[in-house]
């Protein structure tokens, strides 16, 4: 009897499907986080770039006068060596009269001016050129250092992506889980609110959503219907390519964009007069709340957040009036 307690105490616990829905929602802001943190990374290395190159082309251009001045730099002393070696006083007083006198005097004078003259630009043209040199190496390290930084990201990012796999995998293996997915899934299409925009904040479409009825575009070029409108669904769902572009259906000020639970990554767009778009289960958002959008804008990709089906990814998507769904058919064009 002993050994069949410790046995069944022992036996792995079954997954809490709550829990295991709570952990694979919190994977799923971690990856978006990182994502975000991953792009304004991939930005600081595209402006150090440009500065790199900014750096190179000044620190050729130093190098260019340098090498000019060099040359005439070393013709100069040279020929002021050899008449030191010949003797100034001697090359003054072999003067024929005071008229050759003050012209050989002017001449040494100038000859000796301009060296002086050139050897002082030389060294602030070498200075500039060690400026530019140091102001490259900096930048350099700059960008071998976030290029280090961008390398633990995409691993760390790698991670996220290997963990997410294996919470989708026992997910998709426990009945329990996926219904209790598909009733959240549904609570959350259910719950999903948007405040109307303040009026001077509100979209103004140069053509009316209404006027857009049986004229919309899907939000993806290439995809396939995986469930339509009705009960257990507040929209439809299109599975298409993972990270393919969607794109907004009209003019719009995007009022949401941020992970669900359920949903995942949702983007939520007011298009004036109480009409509004959602486009859920993506894989990155490319837009900011308050930013305004025109109609074909690319603002995500297809992806799987909030999906544990395992059929594939996809897009969700949503027409709702005053925040009452309407079925997407009645508003899509042929």
């Amino acid at each position: 009897m002993i050994w069949l307690l410790l046995a069944l105490s022992s036996a792995p616990r079954a997954q809490d499907p709550g829990e295991l829905l709570s952990r694979l929602a919190e994977t799923e802001r971690e990856l978006i986080s990182v994502q975000k943190e991953l792009r304004v990374l991939e930005d600081q290395a595209l402006v150090l770039r440009e500065e790199l190159g900014e750096h190179q082309a000044a620190l050729d251009q130093a190098q260019e006068r340098v090498d000019g001045r060099s040359s005439k730099v070393r013709q100069l002393i040279r020929l002021a060596y050899l008449l030191n070696r010949r003797g100034f006083a001697r090359i003054l007083f072999s003067a024929e009269d005071p008229t050759d006198l003050r012209r050989r005097s002017y001449y040494l004078i100038a000859l000796l001016s301009h060296t002086d003259s050139l050897v002082e630009d030389f060294r602030e043209e070498l200075d500039q050129r060690q400026v530019a040199v140091l102001k490259m190496e900096r930048r350099q390290d700059d960008l071998e250092g976030l290029r280090g930084t961008l390398g633990e990201k995409e691993k760390y990012l790698e991670q996220e992506r290997t963990e997410r796999r294996i919470l989708l995998d026992k997910a998709r293996a426990s009945q329990a889980t996926l219904a209790k997915a598909s009733a959240q899934t549904l609570s959350a299409q259910t719950m999903l609110r948007t405040e109307p925009l303040p009026q001077a904040a509100a979209p103004k479409p140069s053509t009316g959503f209404r006027d857009l009825q049986g004229r919309l575009r899907s939000p993806v070029t290439q995809g396939t219907q995986l469930a339509g409108f009705g009960e257990g669904n507040r929209g439809i769902d299109v599975l298409a390519p993972a990270y393919s572009t969607v794109r907004v259906v009209a003019d719009g000020v995007v009022v949401r964009g941020e992970p669900i639970q359920g949903l995942g990554m949702t983007i939520v767009v007011d298009h004036g007069d109480g009409f509004s778009t959602v486009y859920a289960h993506l894989g990155q958002s490319k837009v900011r709340k308050g930013q305004q959008v025109k109609r074909g804008d690319y603002i995500g990709v297809v992806g799987e957040t909030g999906v544990v089906d395992g059929k594939g990814p996809r897009v969700h998507f949503e027409v709702r009036y005053r925040n009452t769904p309407q079925n997407p058919a009645d508003w899509m064009g042929s």
